[in-house]
Parts: structure tokens; C-alpha cells; sequence
């Protein structure tokens, strides 16, 4: 019966602090478990249940905005921090380790998709040439 008469109320007021439909639907839900979990410290001499009710509502907003804002303060401290180098060389040659192992036992090669299934690129000999340069990022000179 609660739920009945004030549900529009608080969805109307999450709906405009919120701006967005599921956000609203959360925030009031979770107003309703606040009222449900604290129904006994309701005082009528304060106000409606209407007044209280919406109260619960817009102080359940600002709470969300203010864990919002400090997540959003803590990232902002994480990233300013956080290491922005390259990867090691130690890393890097591992890698490279790693990937000429591959070659050697023949992992990568059957990974390489079939002639029809390549990027145009791979099926013309000189395309396949100045792609691979590229990727080595070697400059390219034509013979003739």
C-alpha cells in the first residue's frame, strides 16, 4: 500500500536527481528497503510519510554521489601514478623468445589461416613484402 501511493513520487524525484531510467529504478528500490528496514524510527510529528519518504530518497542520491565522486577521485590518484614506461626489455625479450619458439615448432605456422581466408595483402608477393617491412618497420627499396 506504501509502494501504491508514493512509488511515482519517489521515481519522479530519482528521475530528475538520477537522469536515467535504471538508475531511478535502483535508487527507489533501494529507498523502499531503507523504509521497509527502518519503519520503526518513522515520527509523524516531523512530517508525512510522503515528506520522509522522499527524503530517503534524495539522501540515497547525494550518498551515491558522493561514492561516485570519491571512486572517481581514487582512479584519478591510481592512473596519475601508475607507471607510464614501456614494457622492460627484460619483458620485450621474452616476448621475442617466446614468439621464435613458436616459429620453431611449428605453432605459429598453423595458425596462419589458408590462402582464401588471408588479407588481400598476403596473397600478392610484393603487398606481402612491404607489409612485413612495415611491421619491422624497415624501409622499403625496390630492386630494378
Amino acid at each position: 500500500m506504501l509502494y501504491d501511493r508514493h512509488s511515482r513520487a519517489a521515481y519522479s524525484l530519482a528521475y530528475r536527481m538520477m537522469g536515467g531510467r535504471q538508475a531511478s529504478d535502483d535508487l527507489v528500490q533501494e529507498a523502499f528497503l531503507d523504509v521497509w528496514r527502518a519503519a520503526a524510527s518513522y515520527r509523524a510529528q516531523k512530517g508525512s510519510v510522503r515528506t520522509w519518504l522522499l527524503s530517503i530518497v534524495r539522501n540515497r542520491d547525494i550518498d551515491q554521489l558522493r561514492s561516485a565522486t570519491r571512486h572517481r577521485r581514487i582512479e584519478d590518484k591510481v592512473e596519475a601514478t601508475a607507471p607510464t614506461s614501456q614494457p622492460s626489455e627484460a619483458f620485450a625479450e621474452n616476448w621475442r623468445s617466446s614468439q621464435r619458439e613458436q616459429v620453431r615448432d611449428g605453432r605459429a605456422v598453423r595458425r596462419v589461416p589458408d590462402a582464401d581466408q588471408r588479407h588481400p595483402a598476403h596473397r600478392h608477393p610484393l603487398a606481402a613484402a612491404l607489409l612485413a617491412r612495415f611491421l619491422k618497420r624497415l624501409p622499403f627499396r625496390r630492386k630494378g
